[in-house]
């Protein structure tokens, strides 16, 4: 492994402060504006996601995803960057970036006219539900912000290991409306306080930190991405009272079954708050009302 992708793999990157982990909050540093991090656990984003494709909710989960992608790389990446050919932008900077993430373990493009070629290999959600339309509006939207054209997807081939996108740019000229990059910033702004962080989870063993960038809980694989897209998914409500039996469902499995409902509640703060939701506090005010605070919450590029 060479200097610079030593530089970017996660484990190194947390070391650095390139990716700085605080009480409640991480934020990356590396090369793009400062981005607010959140990690969530795979498996249920997954879920969600075939469940709403199963409810005929494919083209919304599209839209919402090249949104993202859309909001993600014209709000974040800055003007120098954008200089760049979008070849060496994606096929150096971004493979390099999403690849010691754990994004993706592979990323190229191929450029033939007006025709984008975009390869992957075990990428996020995909590697766990399969073929699905979220992953390919996400990339649509990556694609159109940084040719600044508006693109349209023409072939798509997936499989979980493996997957080959087609996008075909048009004349229509690319804009997206969000955040301005100060106010997304001021939000985000994340003071110093003691605590339990990212860091000390994965010194600790509470998280384990597999080939310096997969990161675990309890054999549960979790992603490291920037928030907005929680924000559009909320905003649309589609199937959010999915959401519940889904983790239901999940943390089950891995929840302690003789843990008290004191324990669970300390484990939900402890979680939240290391996966970068915000500071939590949570009162119990009697056995039928929990009360959950949360200060410094992420917010993202959306109006």
């Amino acid at each position: 492994m060479n200097y610079w992708d030593e530089r970017l793999r996660l484990s190194t990157s947390l070391q650095r402060n390139v990716i700085e982990a605080t009480v409640g909050g991480v934020l990356n540093r590396f090369i793009m504006r400062n981005r607010r991090l959140v990690l969530f656990f795979e498996d249920i984003i997954g879920e969600y996601i075939l469940i709403c494709e199963r409810h005929s909710h494919k083209g919304d989960l599209r839209e919402l995803s090249q949104r993202w992608g859309e909001l993600a790389f014209e709000k974040l990446i800055p003007g120098s960057i954008k200089k760049l050919p979008c070849s060496t932008i994606i096929n150096s900077i971004l493979r390099k970036s999403w690849k010691n993430l754990g994004i993706v373990d592979d990323l190229h493009l191929r450029e033939n006219d007006q025709v984008i070629t975009l390869t992957t290999k075990n990428e996020s959600i995909t590697r766990t539900i399969g073929g699905n339309e979220f992953m390919p509006g996400f990339f649509n939207g990556v694609i159109s912000a940084l040719y600044r054209s508006e693109s349209k997807i023409v072939n798509s081939l997936q499989s979980r290991d493996s997957c080959e996108y087609e996008f075909e740019l048009t004349d229509e000229p690319f804009e997206v409306k969000g955040k301005d990059k100060s106010i997304y910033n001021r939000l985000n702004y994340l003071e110093p306080l003691r605590g339990f962080t990212l860091n000390d989870a994965i010194r600790s063993g509470i998280f384990q930190l597999r080939e310096g960038y997969k990161i675990y809980f309890r054999g549960k694989r979790l992603t490291i991405t920037e928030n907005t897209m929680f924000h559009l998914v909320g905003n649309a409500n589609i199937l959010l009272d999915e959401v519940p039996s889904i983790s239901y469902d999940f943390f089950k499995e891995i929840i302690e079954e003789d843990s008290t409902d004191e324990q669970k509640l300390t484990l939900l703060k402890n979680l939240l708050q290391i996966m970068g939701w915000g500071v939590i506090k949570i009162i119990i005010k009697d056995k039928n009302e929990i009360f959950i605070e949360i200060k410094n919450p992420p917010y993202g590029l959306q109006m």
